[in-house]
């Protein structure tokens, strides 16, 4: 055991913004009147609590969590110190407990120190920089209209190929699909440029004007409850990885933003209000309709990937729901590729290759290449799949595997 924790539903440093945040709003919920009457019971589970979320944070050798923490922390305290001080006694016991967790998990806090001492190395060895020095040069070629929504991968990869030949020592990960720079704000201006870039500043201005109208004693306390989660946008993807951090982020700005809500009294017909209802049940029917069959779907996709005799028919559902869909086409491509070539049907491997060809003009995938290449060397095994190795390695220059490969083909 290496005694350093790991999060069970979450990756630990998405977890570790996610503690952040509970620290930012317990302290928030100790700050309001209605705490003050809470049972001694209570209190001591809040103590409990907050001690072991700063060790998991700290032992966890998040950055973004430590940071997010020592901006965060001081900000809300700062913010509502007048509420606090009807709690100095329990922030006394809780500033003990933090100081104990730290202590407890400082071989977390030293991995966090060398790891931001590589990056001030500004070595392309560290692959946060050098995903940020090739995320900056797809802007610079294409700074106001980017490379489409959607567009991310492909101009992605022929760049990272680029890159790669102009620093070999570069340490990008080589054994997946990089599907995201980890920044927000980089990745939008990429994919959407400067439109893209003037929108997220409109909406940061608009979230700004309501934090300066609540005031500086709630505002500056929403302003620490939105800082983690927001500022790990910037150096990794919580929003595609975490649902939880999605929502989350997006309940704290409307608590921010009801405050600047105005009431509006109007009548409506009886033939209006019966219209509503009948468009509310319809939608709710549909909704409900559409969730049922997409937990049937992935649940068919589970199975036909973790069963020992899987059935392609299984798949029927997955093939037909709208979110699914994509995702079961590559299974069930992928799946008749191998059996294919086990059958020795050439017809439907050189199908395969035709759909996968076109699959990788837009979604040029790690995974598609390596089915590319299976495909290739079983139906030219004189030219031994250097084809589609030779299409890989332009994409994915950095991949071990295909470089390996590449050396034999002529």
């Amino acid at each position: 055991m290496d005694f350093v924790p790991r999060g069970i539903l979450q990756q630990i440093n998405v977890q570790a913004s996610f503690l952040v945040t509970g620290l930012i709003i317990t302290l928030y919920l100790i700050s309001r009147p209605g705490f003050r009457s809470s049972s001694l019971f209570v209190k001591a589970w809040v103590v409990v609590a907050f001690s072991l979320a700063i060790y998991v944070v700290i032992a966890s050798g998040s950055r973004v969590g430590l940071l997010s923490l020592l901006l965060g922390i001081p900000l809300v305290l700062w913010s509502r110190y007048r509420q606090l001080w009807w709690h100095k006694k329990l922030l006394i016991i809780l500033l003990l407990v933090s100081c104990g967790s730290f202590w407890a998990a400082q071989a977390g806090l030293y991995r966090t120190v060398d790891k931001t001492a590589q990056l001030s190395e500004r070595s392309y060895s560290s692959a946060r920089i050098a995903m940020y020095t090739i995320g900056l040069e797809l802007v610079a070629k294409r700074p106001m209209t980017g490379y489409g929504i959607g567009g991310f991968l492909k101009a992605w990869n022929k760049q990272a190929s680029d890159f790669v030949s102009r620093h070999p020592e570069t340490g990008l990960p080589s054994y997946t699909t990089t599907t995201h720079p980890h920044n927000e704000l980089l990745f939008w201006t990429i994919e959407a440029g400067l439109p893209g870039v003037m929108g997220i500043f409109v909406l940061v201005a608009g979230i700004g004007l309501a934090l300066y109208r609540c005031g500086f004693q709630r505002g500056g306390a929403y302003a620490a409850m939105l800082l983690p989660i927001s500022l790990h946008t910037q150096v990794e993807l919580p929003f595609y990885v975490s649902s939880v951090h999605w929502f989350l982020w997006l309940f704290l700005i409307y608590l921010l933003l009801r405050h600047q809500t105005k009431t509006i009294k109007t009548g409506l017909s009886q033939s209006a209000t019966r219209l509503i209802q009948i468009v509310a049940v319809f939608f709710a029917t549909g909704v409900t309709a559409f969730m049922i069959n997409t937990d049937r779907a992935q649940s068919a996709l589970y199975h036909f990937s973790f069963d020992k005799n899987p059935k392609l028919s299984d798949l029927q559902i997955a093939l037909k729901n709208l979110y699914f869909e994509p995702l079961a086409e590559k299974v069930v491509m992928g799946s008749m590729l191998y059996t294919s070539i086990q059958k020795n049907d050439r017809a439907k491997v050189e199908s395969f290759e035709s759909w996968a060809r076109d699959y990788v003009k837009t979604s040029p995938e790690l995974q598609m290449y390596e089915d590319l290449i299976a495909a290739s060397l079983f139906l030219r095994p004189e030219g031994k799949g250097c084809d589609a190795i030779k299409a890989g390695f332009a994409m994915y220059s950095q991949n071990k595997a295909l470089q390996q490969a590449v050396v034999h083909c002529p």
